[in-house]
């Protein structure tokens, strides 16, 4: 009887330290691999994030000059960095001047007595006519800008609604 005891005693299965200490090890090695993985991706999408704020940004700037050159009245503006038209003044039934000018690293909106900054870090600004019709012409703006070391291009194209 005390044979049979310590017979059964032999047969419980348990894992020996050896197997534990592997298991760690394993266990240490996978998480440490996702986890440099994972600190890759968030170090990659810290730069991401800055790069779509300004895209945004730079497509404000983009749909604010799109909306003031709509107006304009078609042959009466020049291409360029500085940008000199025309549009319609509702108050006094004429016209009124409008400028767009780079000015350092800040781009200017200039009516009548009033000047605004457009947007800030522009290295490049340009206002170029694709095509002249009767009816209607059609432009494209690029600005260049600067955001954190890096150049980004924007570009806008628009159909000026006004003839004269």
């Amino acid at each position: 009887m005390v044979y049979k005891i310590f017979v059964t005693m032999k047969k419980i299965n348990g894992f020996t330290i050896i197997e534990l200490v592997l298991v760690i090890l394993l266990i240490g090695l996978i998480s440490g691999f996702v986890g440099g993985i994972l600190v890759k991706e968030t170090d990659f999408l810290k730069l991401l994030v800055p790069r779509k704020e300004a895209k945004l940004e730079g497509k404000l700037i983009i749909e604010r000059l799109k909306r003031e050159l709509r107006e304009a009245y078609q042959n009466s503006y020049n291409s360029g960095s500085n940008v000199k038209f025309k549009i319609p003044y509702q108050v006094f039934k004429g016209y009124t001047s409008v400028m767009i000018n780079l000015s350092g690293d800040k781009l200017y909106l200039t009516t009548d007595n009033n000047q605004s900054v457009i947007g800030s870090s522009i290295v490049y600004f340009n206002l170029t006519s694709l095509k002249w019709s009767p009816q209607r012409d059609f432009v494209r703006l690029t600005i260049k800008y600067n955001k954190d070391g890096q150049i980004i291009e924007q570009i806008g194209e628009v159909y000026l609604r006004n003839t004269r």
